[in-house]
This record gives structure tokens, sequence and C-alpha cells, in this order.
């Protein structure tokens, strides 16, 4: 009876090892003719990962503005940039293309207090650069001992002269982009304008 029972497990557990592995050979074949063959949905629209990265795209696209379009006509080059990102074209290129030496009517604007002599002081005698296109500005002023000049672009100062000794000349220059504002004034012990000459 004892071996008959040892004879019986024995069968038994051979059949159970046979029967799990053709378990795990069905599911094996079954994975395979079942994976899928077209990209995993993570990947395409709607997925998880593809609507990261779209907003990410989304985001960097309203940041960024891309240029569209070039100048096909000979002798004509990009003049500006328009905010949809397309092109203006004309046969002045940028600084110096088209423009000529002018001498317009200009002022120096008020000196600065004697607290703060290079201090903007705003006010009469701010121009704006409305041409289109940046500008070169040249200044040329005369000033007593111990002064200056200074000139500004957008209110904040972008260039400067001192000097110590009586009747002087200092010469200030910068270049103005499109749309910008911009004025020249001594410093705080006064000056005058010997020429203005600019570039548009």
């Amino acid at each position: 009876m004892k071996q008959f029972f040892q004879q019986f497990f024995r069968h038994i557990g051979h059949g159970m090892t046979i029967a799990l592995g053709f378990l795990l050979m069905s599911g094996i074949f079954v994975f395979a003719i079942s994976y899928p063959a077209t990209t995993p949905t993570g990947e395409t629209t709607g997925g998880k990962f593809r609507t990261e990265i779209d907003a990410l795209k989304t985001l960097v696209d309203t940041k960024q503005k891309r240029v569209a379009g070039s100048c096909t006509t000979v002798g004509q080059s990009i003049t500006m940039i328009n905010p949809d990102g397309t092109v203006s074209c004309g046969t002045g290129g940028g600084l110096g293309g088209g423009q000529t030496w002018q001498r317009p009517a200009r002022a120096l604007a008020a000196a600065g207090p004697t607290t703060d002599c290079f201090k903007y002081m705003g006010g009469a005698n701010v121009y704006t650069n409305d041409t289109g296109k940046p500008i070169f500005v040249s200044i040329s002023m005369s000033i007593g001992g111990n002064s200056g000049g200074a000139i500004f672009v957008d209110g904040l100062e972008r260039g400067r002269f001192y000097v110590s000794a009586n009747n002087a000349n200092g010469q200030l220059t910068a270049i103005i982009p499109p749309g910008s504002t911009y004025s020249a004034q001594p410093s705080c012990w006064g000056g005058g304008l010997n020429q203005w000459s600019e570039l548009r």
C-alpha cells in the first residue's frame, strides 16, 4: 500500500510539472502574438508622454517668434521683423542702408541736480526714433570746467563724458533702436549744444 501511494504522488508531481510548463509556454506564445505592432499609447496623441511634450512645445512657441519669409528680389534685404514673424524687405538693409546724415532741430534736456549730476531728467527735449530702423546719433557739447554730459536711451544712461578743463568740448554717440526714446543733457554744472547729427 505504501509503495502504491508513493507511485501515485510521483505521477501526480510529474503531471503538475508538465502542466505548469505547458501553461508557461502558452503564456509566452499568447504574449508574442498579441504584442502591439503600433507605437505605445504614451508616445502618441493623448498619451501622457506626448501630452507633456506638446505642452512644452506650446510654451516655447508662445515665448519665441519664428521668422517666416525672406527677401527674394535682387538688391533687397530684411529691413524689419514684424510682430507676427513675417519680414519687411527694402533696399536699405540695417543701420546706414538707405540712410543719410541729417542735422534735425534738437535741444539738450535739463541738467541734472547738483546732488546727482548725471540723473536722468526726462521731460522736454526727449525724442523718439519713429523711422522703423536703428539710427545713429552723434552729439557735440561745449561745457565749462569740471562738467560733462550724458546720453540716454529709453531713460537709461548709455554714455557720458567728463572734463576738468574750462571751455572744453565733449562727444556723445549712441545707436537708437526703432521706437526707443533718446535725449542728451549736460551735467549739473551746465553746458551747451555745439552740434547734433543723426544718421537716419
